[in-house]
């Protein structure tokens, strides 16, 4: 394992324990039921597991092997990180309910958020199950063999599907964000249309991925559309897992500098 990949791996998981923890920290200072799942929790480390899919999948491949799409990485050294984080993502949007929303039943959140985020778990997780055709190793008998038996197709045919799982995934994501979008707008502070317009690039950007895959694919062009959707992907659920401490920060510091110029 290279250094670089270890230090990730080690920053990610000590992220892993401290977001749960200083989450349950302020449901209990401000004697609130810790939620069974916190859907800020869920979106920051969805987040943040999308951030390092491409990352990974490039420093795991071995040494000499180049990978013209981040699904290739299924045919390398990096197969069980690649398989194993994707799946991460969609055990979570399995789990994850929606926002809470306001009235007599806040549990329940946005259906379409709900709907959206089932559709979103079992296409990434078959878009993981089903090996992509392009085949980095030189060798496309190598990787027709890295098709598993239940699925009874050839690599041909499980990278069609794997292709289509991935942009509808993607779109589902898309559709999210667009919900994150439309709650943030309608909130209409100055902080909230920011978000508003964040998460809108962020929305443009796995949109973009979608026509890349389906209409204009070549080699580097679809690694680079992956990389692109995950981060924005990644970045779109940080910022609507942490907003409200971001909002927090953002408002203590704006009254700081006001009472500096008061004070001078």
């Amino acid at each position: 394992m290279s250094p670089i990949l270890l230090l990730i791996l080690i920053a990610l998981t000590v992220t892993f324990l401290f977001v749960p923890l200083y989450r349950a920290r302020i449901h209990a200072s401000a004697n609130h039921q810790r939620p069974e799942f916190d859907y800020h929790v869920l979106r920051t480390l969805v987040g943040l597991i999308a951030l390092s899919i491409a990352a990974f999948s490039v420093l795991a491949t071995q040494p000499g092997i180049t990978i013209d799409s981040i699904s290739a990485a299924y045919h390398t050294d990096g197969h069980d990180l690649f398989v194993g984080q994707l799946l991460i993502v969609s055990a979570f949007l399995l789990a994850y309910q929606g926002h809470e929303r306001e009235g007599p039943n806040p549990a329940k959140g946005s259906k379409t958020e709900f709907v959206s985020a089932k559709v979103g778990s079992i296409c990434v997780a078959l878009t993981a199950l089903l090996p992509t055709s392009d085949c980095p190793l030189g060798d496309a008998q190598i990787c027709a063999s890295n098709v598993p038996q239940y699925f009874n197709m050839s690599i041909v045919q499980t990278g069609v599907w794997h292709t289509r799982f991935a942009a509808v995934f993607f779109i589902v994501l898309a559709v999210i964000l667009g919900i994150f979008v439309w709650r943030a707008w309608l909130i209409n502070t100055n902080w909230s249309k920011v978000r508003a317009i964040a998460y809108s690039i962020f929305m443009l950007g796995m949109l973009y991925a979608v026509v890349i895959f389906l209409f204009f694919a070549t080699e580097r062009r679809v690694f680079y559309a992956e990389a692109i959707a995950l981060v924005s992907f990644g970045f779109g659920w940080i910022l609507a897992g942490t907003h409200e401490w971001l909002g927090e920060k953002a408002e203590a510091l704006k009254n700081s500098n006001m009472f500096r110029k008061q004070t001078s």
